[in-house]
């Protein structure tokens, strides 16, 4: 039972969160329509001066009155932006936009220096990072710092306002599911409950144990209830559901999510591949071996000119594809399938740590910390020892050893292990190469404890074989 304050409490946060949505989805609107009306050639990043040319906004270098930084100001003389002179440029710039957002607003006072509000900062992110142009970056695989770079905006600016798009994507489709779920309710009278039964309990504990796996290298949302952003159908109407959306922090890794109702339990894969399951043991079984082939880079992700979709090889050995009836891309499309990175999980972070304090230690000479030797990395060592004696490097060797990375992954830490071992300073001279290989190895090995000593050889081997 929920105390009348925190009830109240809650109440008004969401009032709050809703009011918040509003205030941004207006400043969206207003962008996308500055957008389709003075800048039609959809490139990026934006040309201020020349936007705000078009829009017949004079722009002015001088002194604002009251010795505000900017003064946007609209009377019987039309619109002009006064900037100070003293600023830097790139301020300039960024109270530039906002100013036109300012000036966009309906009612906009004849004179203010007021441009630094929520409305005027939403603008400023729709208009410099528009949805169109974030979304046809995404489908050509485009990583979150690189689009960040094109755009021309600060480091996870683009990430922060593809979430804001989601959130009002979900809001929109929400409130028209939510009068479908009203309208049926009101024909029937009836309303489908999921069962509070043991089915539910596992997947509801399936969800704990993913926030605890993730907590800190992924986010946790609702999960999508209607189609939309490639997405085919919905829950049935009427019907109560439960679930969880995953989106991983890592660069290349994709999202995931799962929902159950009373029928049946739906599951996906990114943006485009969408499952239906039994509602039960088998479908929570497919819930789980999914859950660990997203997290562990077992997805395959085919990119075309008109759309992507997902496989996933689950540890069974069956293979999720583009499921019948859902829309996939044009397969006259020459589609180019690529590995999804790996999640790193909560452990995989612990165990970073406790590898650098290994070495750190071992550095100083006191040993390793608490008294105990690092995990050797099976996976990683298994990979060295079958990859590094392969004349060609090409990464399918890899496939049978890739476990929690994908063999893209396996073979970049490879190389720059290699890349590594070359660089190790030998300064005695007139030596041969088998005590040039012990000088370096003394040096290599104890920065990498992770390494099984087979790993270890494998590489050195490699050396000597290149310096012979």
């Amino acid at each position: 039972m929920i105390a009348p304050m925190e009830h109240d409490q809650r109440q008004a946060q969401v009032h709050a969160d809703g009011a918040l949505l509003d205030l941004h989805a207006r400043a969206v609107e207003a962008a996308s329509e500055v957008l389709a009306q003075y800048w039609p050639e959809g490139t990026a990043p934006l040309d201020l001066d020349l936007l705000a040319a078009r829009m017949g906004i004079e722009v002015v270098l001088g002194r604002p009155e009251g010795d505000a930084a900017v003064a946007a100001v609209r009377d019987e003389h039309g619109a002009r932006v006064v900037l100070a002179a003293s600023l830097h440029p790139s301020v300039r710039s960024a109270l530039l936009i906002r100013a036109i957002g300012h000036l966009t607003r309906p009612g906009t006072p004849l004179a203010s220096d007021g441009v630094g509000d929520e409305f005027t900062k939403s603008f400023a992110s729709a208009l410099r990072i528009p949805e169109i142009v974030l979304d046809s970056l995404r489908r050509q695989g485009v990583p979150w710092p690189e689009i960040d770079h094109r755009l021309g905006v600060a480091r996870n600016a683009a990430q922060d306002q593809q979430r804001l798009y989601w959130a009002l994507w979900r809001r929109r489709h929400q409130a028209s599911f939510d009068a479908q779920v009203h309208a049926l309710e009101a024909s029937t009278g009836t309303r489908r409950r999921l069962p509070q039964d043991e089915l539910t309990g596992t997947l509801r504990g399936l969800e704990r144990e993913v926030r605890t796996r993730l907590w800190g290298v992924a986010t946790f949302s609702e999960p999508p209830t209607v189609g939309g952003s490639g997405l085919v159908g919905g829950d049935p109407l009427g019907a109560d559901r439960d679930g969880v959306l995953v989106t991983p922090t890592a660069i290349g890794a994709v999202p995931f999510w799962w929902s159950q109702t009373a029928d049946e339990i739906s599951l996906g894969v990114g943006d485009s591949a969408r499952w239906v399951a039994a509602r039960d043991d088998r479908g929570v079984a497919v819930v789980r071996q999914l859950v660990d082939a997203v997290v562990f880079g077992r997805v395959e992700v085919g990119r075309g000119a008109h759309g992507s979709t997902c496989r996933v090889q689950l540890a069974d050995g069956t293979v999720l594809d583009a499921p019948s009836g859902q829309p996939a891309p044009d397969r006259s499309d020459a589609l180019v399938w690529t590995w999804a990175a790996a999640y790193v999980e909560r452990g995989d972070l612990l165990q970073q740590v406790a590898n650098a304090m290994a070495r750190f230690i071992d550095r100083a000479g006191r040993g390793e910390p608490w008294s105990r030797a690092v995990q050797v990395d099976a996976e990683l060592s298994d990979a060295i020892v079958a990859y590094v004696g392969m004349i060609s490097d090409r990464p399918e060797v890899l496939a049978d050893h890739a476990v929690r990375r994908s063999p893209s992954e396996l073979q970049a830490t490879i190389h720059a292990l290699r890349s590594e071992l070359w660089r190790v300073p030998v300064e005695a001279r007139g030596i041969t190469i088998w005590e040039e290989c012990r000088l370096v190895h003394d040096v290599f090995a104890p920065r990498h404890p992770e390494l099984s000593e087979q790993a270890l050889n494998a590489l050195m081997m490699r050396y000597a074989w290149a310096n012979r």
